[in-house]
Parts: structure tokens; C-alpha cells; sequence
């Protein structure tokens, strides 16, 4: 409990950075990500420690996407699954959304990919 009342950690660095992260519940995570005062500089920064911290979670999943196999799908797509209404994907640069959140359109949903490469498309 101590962890979570430390002001400091609704600045993303600090939570990110702290040896607790990776062991987060799921709950207590969504809190600091629905919080007003959660701070991030930019959006892919919390996509990756959302990726980071989903892999580290039991059974862990190896973070090369090109090796999963249809279990290691199934379970990223359970892992994020509450978080993804949570990430400002519209706020991720579009070379960043290429090369960092579209190799896990298997696990997002479609119509999301959809939208936010119309979205990259229009607005180039």
C-alpha cells in the first residue's frame, strides 16, 4: 500500500522505473492509467510499458511477436484487452503506430486499426 500512496508515481517515469511495476495487478494498473494526474510525455510511451509489463506476467511471454504461437496470441489479447479503451492511439505519432503498435494488430481490435490508419492516411 505504501507503493501506491507515494504522489510520485502518477508521473509516469517514476512508476515505470519503479522494481514494482512489473508485478502491478491488473486493477491497480487500470487505476494509474485512468487518472487525470498520470502524466506521460507521449502516448507510445505507455504502450510499450503496457507491452512490457503484460509480457512479464505469469506464464511470461517472450517479447518477439514473430515467434508466438496461437496460445501466446490468445493471452496478450486477454492481457491488454481491459487497457486498450485506455491508450490515446490517435495521439501515437504515425511512424511510431507503424512500427510499434502494428505488429500487434492480431491482438487489437479491427476496427481500431482501421480507424487509426484512416487516420494516418487523411491527416498525411
Amino acid at each position: 500500500m505504501e507503493f501506491l500512496s507515494s504522489t510520485n508515481l502518477f508521473k509516469s517515469d517514476h512508476l515505470f522505473k519503479s522494481t514494482k511495476f512489473l508485478t502491478l495487478n491488473p486493477s491497480i494498473f487500470e487505476i494509474f492509467l485512468k487518472r487525470d494526474d498520470f502524466y506521460v510525455s507521449n502516448e507510445i510511451i505507455i504502450w510499450e510499458n503496457l507491452l512490457k509489463w503484460a509480457y512479464g506476467q505469469d506464464p511470461i511471454i517472450q517479447q518477439d511477436i514473430n515467434k508466438w504461437n496461437k496460445n501466446e496470441f490468445t493471452m496478450m489479447k486477454r492481457r491488454l484487452s481491459r487497457f486498450i479503451q485506455l491508450i490515446r492511439f490517435y495521439h501515437i505519432s504515425s511512424e511510431d503506430f507503424h512500427s510499434k503498435v502494428y505488429p500487434f494488430k492480431e491482438i487489437l481490435p479491427s476496427n481500431l486499426i482501421n480507424n487509426i490508419l484512416a487516420y494516418h492516411m487523411v491527416l498525411n
